[in-house]
């Protein structure tokens, strides 16, 4: 199949997609779309999961195992955001949700014309996966790798990273911190705490150590709600607050951290913290066969690639001590803002790469 065709192929499934909102919780309509698609292609065995996930065997091994190749269906965005694409006079797509991730799960089944339907080593498996993004903490990957102990590698596609391969997944911690206060009078009271207050001096202290790009972790506060009428002195604070870090220890280390930078700021008060959702972390190593088969696969193509740190669906499996990673199919930016826009010129290449990992991988011991 030439690059024009593949483009083309992958474009009209895109611009069928993005039109299509699905914010967490609400992928269904994608999800039937794409089991639609991998049906007509006459892959196998497709079908969908307890848990929402659309899965299809592009390939027949012999040993048993499988590798799963998956792009999730939801995106950041809520249902009442315009959800159309428009074509800039420079050729980019642009639209919530384009590169992240609905480029990845519109070209997935292109791979049927560049991978052997059969052969020796593991099978290969479509999968487009639900609950990746925000508080979805990678529900379908984790029922992906739960339910299948057959599992000999999951390669996540993310739609705009093209030439950034990620071997290692950072966890996280999502919380939200709760300040309970007297309340009162703002004047006849004023001498008594803020719930308010002492919540933004727990932010303004979580804002403080906040690490610089070179750093390897992060922290950010991501809302803020409470207080009440103008001249009422507030009784309840929250906000929500996201850890980051590639390792198992570190993140526990931040996590303690962050909790004492909020028993500061709140001092005095009463304050709960609330665990709203937690993605395991982990890594395979750059000598690990999934990696080289990853790097050589950009070689081979002559696509520049550098190693970064991300967390996507691989994250599941590498948290199970699974081989996994991450590469991605097209250029883009601005993903998870409305601003966000895709390139589509490179992503016969991004396929190609994909695809000769895809082979590797199968093939692997």
């Amino acid at each position: 199949m030439t690059d024009e065709q593949l483009r083309a192929a992958t474009l009209i499934r895109l611009h069928e997609l993005a039109v299509v909102p699905a914010p967490l919780e609400q992928e269904a309509a994608r999800a039937a779309i794409v089991q639609g698609w991998w049906r007509a292609d006459g892959l196998g065995d497709v079908h969908v999961d307890a848990v929402g996930n659309v899965l299809a065997r592009l390939r027949r091994g012999t040993t048993g195992r499988r590798v799963l190749v998956a792009a999730h269906l939801d995106t950041v965005f809520p249902a009442d955001v315009d959800h159309a694409l428009r074509t800039g006079t420079d050729g980019r797509l642009h639209g919530p949700g384009v590169g992240d991730n609905t480029v990845a799960v519109a070209a997935l089944a292109e791979l049927r014309h560049l991978v052997p339907g059969e052969g020796d080593g593991h099978d290969v498996w479509l999968v487009a996966t639900v609950g990746e993004e925000g508080l979805g903490n990678l529900r379908g990957a984790k029922h992906l790798v739960a339910t299948h102990d057959d599992l000999a590698a999951f390669v996540a596609v993310e739609g705009a990273m093209l030439g950034r391969i990620s071997l290692a997944g950072n966890g996280s911690v999502r919380a939200r911190v709760d300040v309970h206060g007297p309340g009162g009078h703002s004047w006849s009271d004023r001498d008594r705490d803020s719930a308010v207050h002492a919540a933004a001096r727990a932010i303004a202290l979580l804002a403080a150590e906040r690490p610089g790009r070179e750093e390897s972790w992060s922290w950010h506060v991501a809302s803020v709600t409470g207080g009440g009428d103008i001249n009422v002195l507030a009784a309840h604070a929250s906000f929500t607050l996201e850890i980051r870090a590639p390792g198992t220890f570190v993140l526990a280390a931040l996590e303690t951290r962050a909790r004492e930078l909020v028993a500061a700021g709140a001092a005095g008060l009463a304050w709960e913290w609330t665990e709203l959702g937690r993605r395991p972390g982990g890594a395979i190593a750059p000598d690990h066969p999934l990696a080289r088969a990853a790097t050589t696969a950009h070689d081979a193509h002559g696509c520049a690639w550098i190693l970064e740190d991300a967390g996507t669906d691989a994250n599941a499996a590498l948290g199970a001590g699974l081989a996994a990673l991450t590469v991605g199919l097209a250029d883009g930016e601005g993903l998870h803002t409305l601003a966000e826009w895709l390139d589509p010129a490179r992503i016969p290449l991004g396929l190609r790469v994909l695809a000769d990992l895809v082979v590797a991988a199968a093939a692997a011991d």
